[in-house]
């Protein structure tokens, strides 16, 4: 009896010692959180946006899938969060033009590696009530197959807040400015609430958008669901909708997320 109750206080102390999981998925808004010192935090998973124009004599859709969309998060101290991030980008055409048929269904129009992207995570505040902060700045390295678009280091730093409210929400706040590997300069924002519905479970609602300087701005807003199976390991499913029309009609995705302590 002794033994098997040794056996037991190595198997669930460990995991009510841990600090709980915070991720920087499924929303678009990046947390104010550092993974634990000495720790690694991977957040991965798969997601698709289809977009549909309409012309005079037919229509056009595209599908843009990331696949394997992956952040790495290490704890180098515990004020300095390393983090790498890539994942694999391909591409589909659906088009349907009565007057000049062609092939049925989406046909693949490209695929490759999307950039990676390097950086850390700094705190900046944590004050007494509750209040968060802490800055992001990474630098993008284009490795896809398509050197005549994308063929510059990206530079991007953002600003990330969070706060609670009460036991159950919080929210977030992202600003921030990037410098794409395209040469495309923009700020972008976003703001996300989110509730604890049961003891593993969360749902988040957001906002959020992109002001390009050569472009019109991209105004979306997405929702999803959060489901810790324990303290370090968790899923997540989400869907996005566009606020204006300069955005995707719809985007669909779900992820895993698993930190290893040390």
């Amino acid at each position: 009896m002794r033994t098997f109750f040794r056996i037991f206080l190595c198997l669930i102390l460990p995991v009510l010692g841990q600090v709980p999981l915070t991720t920087d998925r499924p929303d678009q808004t990046e947390s104010a959180a550092l993974v634990p010192l000495k720790s690694v935090q991977i957040e991965t998973g798969i997601s698709v946006e289809q977009t549909g124009f309409v012309y005079p004599n037919g229509r056009i859709d595209i599908r843009n899938y990331n696949i394997l969309g992956t952040l790495v998060r290490y704890g180098l101290k515990s004020n300095v969060e390393l983090r790498i991030a890539t994942g694999y980008l391909y591409d589909s055409v659906k088009r349907d033009y009565p007057a000049f048929p062609g092939p049925d269904g989406y046909q693949k129009v490209n695929s490759e590696l999307d950039d990676v992207s390097l950086g850390v995570k700094l705190p900046l505040l944590a004050t007494e009530n509750g209040l968060n902060g802490a800055l992001l700045a990474a630098v993008q390295l284009p490795l896809g197959i398509d050197e005549q678009v994308r063929d510059k280091i990206g530079a991007s730093a953002i600003l990330a807040l969070g706060h609670g409210l009460g036991r159950r929400f919080g929210v977030g706040y992202n600003l921030g400015a990037v410098r794409s590997t395209t040469g495309d300069r923009l700020l972008k924002y976003s703001a996300v609430m989110s509730a604890a519905v049961t003891g593993n479970a969360g749902l988040f609602i957001e906002f959020f958008g992109a002001s390009y300087e050569k472009a019109n701005p991209v105004l979306r807003w997405d929702t999803g669901i959060t489901v810790a199976v324990n303290p370090t390991l968790q899923w997540d499913f989400f869907a996005g909708f566009p606020v204006n029309d300069y955005a995707p009609d719809i985007m669909l995705g779900a992820g895993l997320s698993i930190r290893f302590d040390r």
